[in-house]
């Protein structure tokens, strides 16, 4: 059948549009990342699409779409040009990233110039961006590998500021408190000489924060606990060399230093004696000897009267006409000591000399002139001849001469 030439229709091709989703990526929690639609066809384009949550419808004269994406699978469900439905393809997946954290922990108590270390725990990609506040200031670590960070602190209050990881910025947590605590220390002092049965004070001078300190001394021999909050502690100590083992405080320990040495020293001693026997009327010689330390005072009776002296020689020695004489007490420059003896002035009876004898002589006779003693010998006697003074000794109570010479003898002395 034949219509005609004028019921011909022009029938024109098109092509099939397209539409393909891309981009996406790894992001930051609460980032965006770019996807994009390129898309063929005769514009206008309606583009529907997914988050993998929710449908999204779009309407663009562009041939390419780009917006900005959370987290999600996006994928296109269908797109129309303006004349066909498109060929759909792609994929844009945004993900994000763990969001890395720091977690601060430690603190505790220093003493003096010591420090603690503090930790924080880190989660994340490496490397590491850390600021923290030590109380005052804020300070930056970077290029730590993790998974730990560790810091020596000084007194102070201690909190994390931000923390970056090698994609994100982080979250941080915690804190630590680092207190400060006086080293407490201890000098022990007090070295001494003490007479028997007594005690020297020992001194030990402490210094801490006020808290009760436990200290420990020694004599040499047993350790001693003691627990004080006093600045000085004080001990009685006899015999012993004294010095410290240890010091604590709640928080720390303690420095020690000192010695203390107690000494005994010997009583002294004093002895009275007598020296030899005197004339009636002269006076005897008392001795005082003492030993220990000098100087000394002794007190010394005679029966009726007490006298004290004081000597720096460890002899001390007095006249005395007569009596006996015995001691009260001695002490020295560190004790009070024991006394003995006794001294008795001892008189003897003046010695007497009788001369007798002589007489008349013819020519060449002799006469004998005798002298007798009284006393203990031996005597020594002195005679006058004529002019002449004789000195002579003898041994025994009587004596003679035998002279011829005249004249008249005389005894001078005995």
């Amino acid at each position: 059948v034949y219509w005609g030439e004028s019921n011909i229709v022009e029938v024109n091709g098109f092509e099939v549009p397209t539409a393909f989703i891309s981009g996406g990526g790894e992001v930051c929690d609460g980032e965006t990342a770019s996807i994009t639609i390129d898309l063929t066809g005769v514009a206008p384009f309606i583009v529907n699409y997914t988050n993998g949550t929710e449908e999204i419808e779009i309407t663009t004269s562009d041939s390419q779409l780009i917006f900005q994406a959370s987290e999600g699978i996006y994928t296109l469900i269908s797109v129309v040009d303006g004349n066909y439905t498109a060929n759909i393809s792609g994929e844009a997946i945004v993900t994000y990233l763990d969001t890395p954290t720091a977690l601060l922990s430690g603190g505790g108590n220093v003493c003096g110039d010591d420090t603690i270390e503090l930790q924080v725990a880190l989660t994340g990609t490496a490397p590491f961006t850390l600021t923290y506040n030590d109380g005052t200031n804020d300070i930056t670590v970077s290029d730590i590998a993790g998974p730990t960070y560790a810091f020596q602190a000084t007194a102070g209050q201690y909190s994390l500021v931000s923390l970056t990881d090698a994609n994100c910025p982080g979250t941080v947590e915690g804190s630590a408190s680092v207190t400060h605590s006086e080293i407490p220390t201890a000098i022990i002092s007090g070295t001494a000489t003490i007479c028997s049965n007594e005690t020297a004070t020992v001194v030990i001078n402490l210094t801490g924060s006020g808290d009760p300190l436990d200290l420990v001394y020694t004599d040499g021999i047993s350790n001693f606990e003691v627990t004080t909050s006093e600045s000085e502690y004080t001990f009685e100590a006899s015999a012993g060399v004294y010095s410290l083992v240890s010091l604590k405080s709640s928080n720390c320990e303690g420095e020690i230093n000192g010695e203390a040495i107690v000494t005994v020293s010997d009583s002294p001693t004093a002895f009275i004696s007598a020296g030899d026997p005197v004339c009636v009327g002269e006076a005897g010689l008392i001795t005082i000897d003492f030993t220990g330390t000098g100087s000394w005072t002794a007190t010394y009776t005679d029966g009726s009267i007490e006298t004290t002296i004081t000597s720096a020689s460890p002899s001390y020695s007095f006249e005395a006409v007569s009596g006996t004489y015995t001691l009260v007490s001695v002490s020295d420059n560190l004790c009070t000591g024991t006394v003995s003896g006794s001294a008795t002035i001892e008189n003897v009876e003046s010695p007497t000399a009788t001369i007798s004898g002589g007489g008349a002589v013819c020519g060449k006779d002799l006469v004998t002139i005798n002298f007798t003693f009284t006393g203990t010998g031996p005597w020594e006697y002195s005679y006058k001849q004529g002019k002449s003074t004789i000195m002579a000794t003898s041994e025994n109570s009587t004596a003679s001469i035998t002279t011829n010479q005249l004249g008249t003898y005389t005894l001078l002395s005995v």
